[in-house]
C-alpha cells in the first residue's frame, strides 16, 4: 500500500476518534425505510479500510469460520 494512502488513513482515523462526523449522530436522517442514526465513533474497534483490505479481511474471517 502506498505511503500516501497510509498517511490519509491515519489522518482520517485520528479525526474519527476525536468525534469526526458527530453531526450525523445529532440529527435523524429520514429514509424510505425509516429513521437512520449514524454513529461513526467507536473508541476500540474503529478502522478505515480500502475495499481490497475489507475483502481480504472478510475472506480470512470466512476461512476461520469453516
Amino acid at each position: 500500500m502506498s505511503q500516501e494512502l497510509e498517511v490519509l488513513k491515519a489522518d482520517l482515523e485520528s479525526q474519527a476518534s476525536d468525534g469526526w462526523g458527530e453531526g450525523f449522530a445529532q440529527k435523524d436522517l429520514i429514509t424510505p425505510e425509516g429513521i437512520l442514526n449514524v454513529h461513526l465513533w467507536d473508541s476500540q474497534n474503529w478502522q478505515l479500510m480500502t475495499e481490497a483490505e475489507f475483502s481480504q479481511r472478510h475472506e480470512q474471517t470466512q476461512a476461520l469460520e469453516l
